[in-house]
């Protein structure tokens, strides 16, 4: 694994994404351990205030364990920061290495943390006013916001 895996117990992965890649993520640390790594995963939700969180409402983890942090796509890094946040509460230590399927943010590191990779190249976001596509008259939309994976995976008509 190319780290300390014992200071390991537990890896964590925000939903949904990351739940299978933490789950045998897991079994790779158990199994340089020798011993059971269980995963779990941190949920969306909104503060009192609407500010997005990330919280455990459908596992627990111990205070004072280390947690390995795993994402499947990391875009701009705040889904993995309100992990962290969120494993912070709980009085969990967050280890030194995030692991990730994609990195497409460009970035290095998050909080000092290094970013270990499979697949690490750099896709930046653009405003609409920057975007070719754009300009050529695409609309830029979210995939899971409103109505917008039918939109995506309707049949257009082709000429």
């Amino acid at each position: 694994m190319g780290y300390p895996a014992k200071e390991i117990k537990r890896v964590i992965g925000p939903a949904m994404g990351a739940i299978l890649f933490s789950h045998h993520l897991g079994g790779v640390v158990s199994h340089e351990n020798g011993i059971y790594c269980p995963s779990g995963f941190a949920e969306k939700a909104f503060d009192a205030s609407g500010k997005k969180i990330m919280i455990f409402s459908r596992c627990k983890i111990n205070p004072f364990e280390k947690n390995l942090i795993c994402e499947d796509v990391i875009t701009t890094g705040g889904t993995v920061e309100r992990t962290m946040d969120a494993i912070e509460k709980q009085e969990s230590l967050v280890s030194e290495l995030i692991f990730t399927l994609v990195n497409r943010s460009g970035l290095k590191e998050i909080r000092g943390r290094k970013i270990i990779a499979l697949f690490d190249k750099h896709l930046p976001n653009y405003k609409p006013e920057d975007c070719k596509y754009c300009k050529m008259g695409s609309i830029a939309l979210r995939a899971k916001e409103g109505n917008n994976w039918q939109l995506l995976h309707q049949n257009y008509p082709t000429h």
